[in-house]
């Protein structure tokens, strides 16, 4: 097992029964989901992924960041299954099922596929605001609410155990696969990085880089460990959508991801930060689980945003998962928290916490039709998944900060 994992697996590989009271063929009053965006192109230009690598990086038919055909493909498969575990009819009402998507072109095409999963001959509408930026999904970069750096870098470093380095370090093994699939290090970056050709990316500090969205202070990470993460995620994307191609294979390409999983780590999960960018979202997902269940209200909503969002409410609500063969805390494509509400004992309401995402291995073998496997979430309310959604609904509101909620 991966030795910075092992904290997080505790809780979430240990799969006993849930509470008597909630059997597993029990249909839920309602699913409250927020979902990650399906395969898409890298969000890179040409040309810094050739100053990445000299390696041969693959053409997309679709533009910088948008859905692929395969990726649309692939989510709608997560539409079927959301509506079996409900056991909602062929062509639902438009008043069971809730749809909103961020402003993206790649999330407004999930969100759609996710609808043509839901019922091919009579999908539900797709909502999304107007304009270039949704601040529920961007409150920051919106400027809803303001990134202290100096804080921000100071909650980041805290999270590395003081000493960026050494954090970097811990995922020698995954910088050297990545490296591996990558090739050598053109001199050019070495350089840029301030690093003597040749280079590997071990040898590339990792730092903390101060950045401005739209005009608004924001933060990232530099050096290695930040090149690294964005290699694993664009090899993952080329080997999910072009499966015959792949030469990786999922178990090595899962521990590519560990890099990824690691920056987020600094830059999604640290607390500071997200809150910042995940208490809009968290404020949403209350009001939506708040009303779920009650006469009216959707038997399905769908929030369709990025890995960076389920980063940040997972961060809030101290979450915890690991499903099918991603590493623990990975944000597959078109992967979902999903929050099922249930009537308890008495009429309260209680709900169960699951991370559902297709198998990598299933995406890598060809074919779209993949169902998705579920995996347990533990959160700080619901230590084994399960609670009362009075409990869960009490320990979300006071992590939203209100300043950064539009």
């Amino acid at each position: 097992m991966r030795g910075w994992q092992q904290g997080f697996l505790v809780c979430v590989c240990v799969l006993g029964a849930w509470p008597v009271y909630a059997k597993a063929d029990e249909v839920p009053l309602a699913l409250v989901v927020l979902s990650r965006h399906g395969v898409r192109a890298p969000t890179q230009h040409a040309d810094t992924l050739a100053q990445w690598s000299a390696r041969s990086w693959p053409a997309w038919t679709v533009g910088r960041g948008e859905l692929s055909a395969r990726g649309a493909a692939l989510a709608e498969p997560m539409g079927r299954a959301y509506g079996a575990r409900l056991g909602l009819a062929g062509c639902p009402a438009a008043a069971e099922i809730s749809l909103y998507a961020d402003v993206d072109e790649r999330t407004r095409a999930t969100a759609a596929a996710i609808a043509r999963g839901l019922s091919a001959a009579c999908p539900p509408r797709v909502a999304s605001a107007s304009g270039k930026l949704d601040a529920l999904f961007h409150p920051v970069k919106a400027g809803v609410c303001a990134m202290d750096r100096a804080q921000a870098t100071e909650a980041m470093l805290k999270t590395a155990g003081g000493d960026l380095a050494h954090y970097a370090n811990r995922q020698a093994a995954s910088l050297a696969l990545i490296q591996q699939a990558l090739g050598p290090t053109p001199d050019v970056l070495c350089a840029r990085e301030g690093a003597q050709a040749p280079c590997t990316l071990t040898q590339l500090p990792t730092r903390i880089v101060p950045r401005s969205e739209d005009g608004h202070a924001n933060i990232a990470l530099g050096g290695g460990l930040a090149l690294a993460s964005d290699a694993a995620e664009v090899l993952m994307l080329d080997a999910v959508e072009r499966p015959s191609q792949d030469k990786v294979g999922a178990p090595a390409l899962s521990r590519m991801l560990d890099a990824h999983v690691a920056a987020f780590g600094l830059t999604q999960w640290t607390p500071y930060l997200a809150q910042r960018r995940g208490s809009a979202l968290l404020a949403r997902l209350s009001a939506e689980l708040a009303r779920a269940g009650m006469p009216g209200a959707p038997r399905l909503s769908v929030l369709v945003g990025h890995d960076t969002n389920l980063a940040n409410v997972g961060a809030l609500l101290g979450a915890r998962w690991q499903v099918a063969d991603w590493p623990a805390r990975a944000t597959p494509p078109a992967g979902a928290l999903v929050f099922a509400v249930y009537r308890g004992e008495g009429g309260a309401r209680t709900v169960r916490v699951e991370y559902w995402a297709q198998p990598l291995s299933g995406l890598l073998a060809g074919g779209s039709d993949i169902a998705p496997e579920r995996a347990r979430v533990a959160l700080n309310a619901c230590p084994d998944g399960r609670c009362s959604l009075d409990a869960l609904l009490g320990s979300m509101r006071p992590m939203a900060d209100a300043a950064c909620v539009p």
